[in-house]
């Protein structure tokens, strides 16, 4: 706890010195850090859900959820140490336009290729980033390597999503105001 000293007083006023306006200063910053820092968190909490609803973190259910439902899979192959794969990341994979392709009809996964070579081994990927999308027994249907657009990233994904697939009830949130990623 900040315990200021405003006993001192000055010979010619009589009014506290230099504490009293510097406890006002502190908590009027403080006060700023209580409304300001809330808002900015719950701009990019809401962001991050509306990446994270339509891209699944891991692959044995999304794998999972598109066997039990017939639909293909998209699987996105990157890393954190790949320069392409963050450009993608940033302006391509959060966007609007890929957010509402992925919303229906198909199951979107991202893979950290350094955390599951596994899944790099199952696929033969060598290169980064790779998209792939896979029919639901399995069999690759698309193989594509390197930075995609975001305009030719949604065209593939519509491609190949099954036509007439019911979204599922609250994974694809309405738009709440916040600043997308593209």
């Amino acid at each position: 706890m900040i315990k200021f000293d405003t006993s001192m007083s000055d010979s010619k006023s009589g009014t506290g010195r230099g504490g009293a306006w510097l406890a006002k200063a502190v908590l009027r910053m403080l006060a700023l850090c209580v409304v300001v820092v809330p808002v900015a968190g719950m701009r990019l909490q809401a962001f991050e859900e509306l990446v994270v609803s339509v891209w699944r973190p891991d692959f044995q259910a999304a794998e999972e959820r598109a066997r039990e439902e017939q639909l293909p899979m998209l699987i996105h192959f990157g890393a954190t140490w790949c320069g392409p794969c963050r450009q993608m990341e940033r302006n391509v994979l959060g966007t609007a336009q890929v957010r509402e392709a992925l919303s229906e009809g198909i199951v979107g996964v991202k893979v950290d290729s350094d955390r599951r070579r596994d899944l790099m081994k199952r696929f033969g990927v060598s290169v980064l980033p790779t998209d792939l999308v896979i029919a639901p027994d399995g069999k690759v249907l698309l193989r594509q390597a390197g930075y995609t657009d975001v305009k030719s990233y949604s065209d593939l994904i519509r491609r190949f999503r099954k036509p007439n697939a019911a979204p599922v009830a609250g994974e694809m949130p309405t738009k709440t105001g916040t600043a997308g990623a593209g």
